[in-house]
């Protein structure tokens, strides 16, 4: 294992106290003269933040639809938009928070926030807060060809699969699709089966 500056027994101790990642986002309003009227603090939840929106968001269809509920094993599609829209303002209301404080949240409370908001102000605000997660969370969406030649030279030299935990379904096929190409390359280029050497390769297309 490499060397830390933080012993063992105190390093989750550290991650506790480490900073919750987060963006400043505009809040997708206009004043009159068409400036954002503010800006909110928007970090990424922990996995307990995220069973709380879940099971709120749960909470809160059931007790509006009472007995509208969908029988067992059943799901009306307007329960499961409902859930949905709702799962994303219980997620936003524990996101967004005060950019100058940031322990205290920025909408006062769900039915707060469901007043507020419209409903294409909470599509483009938990657009954000998905865009916030991928670009500050740990896992790599997308890549440039020169950062997969990083990646290819870090994993030769580190002989561990590790480093692929932090790669998306899209970053491991798009990885995967470079080197198929330089494999490709490299066995044309031998001239096997009496064929001649070619210098052509096919290219990574991520629209296919």
């Amino acid at each position: 294992m490499p060397e830390t500056p933080i012993k063992p027994g105190a390093l989750f101790a550290a991650l506790m106290e480490m900073p919750r990642p987060f963006s400043i986002v505009e809040i997708p309003r206009k004043d009159p003269i068409g400036e954002p009227v503010g800006f909110v603090r928007m970090q990424v939840l922990t996995q307990s933040e995220r069973m709380a929106a879940m099971a709120d968001a749960e909470k809160v269809v059931r007790d509006l639809m009472k007995e509208d509920l969908p029988k067992s094993g059943e799901l009306s599609h307007g329960y499961v938009d409902m859930r949905s829209n709702e799962l994303s303002l219980q997620i936003l209301l524990r996101a967004c928070r005060d950019v100058d404080q940031p322990e205290k949240r920025f909408f006062p409370s769900a039915l707060e926030a469901r007043k507020a908001l419209t409903g294409d102000e909470l599509g483009v605000l938990f657009s954000s807060y998905l865009i916030v997660q991928a670009e500050r969370g740990p896992i790599v969406s997308q890549m440039t060809e020169s950062e997969m030649e990083g990646w290819i030279v870090r994993l030769v030299e580190g002989a561990s699969r590790d480093p692929l935990a932090l790669l998306s379904l899209e970053a491991h096929q798009d990885l995967t699709m470079l080197l198929a190409c330089r494999l490709y390359k490299s066995v044309i280029g031998t001239g096997s089966s009496g064929e001649p050497a070619s210098d052509t390769a096919p290219t990574i297309d991520k629209d296919d």
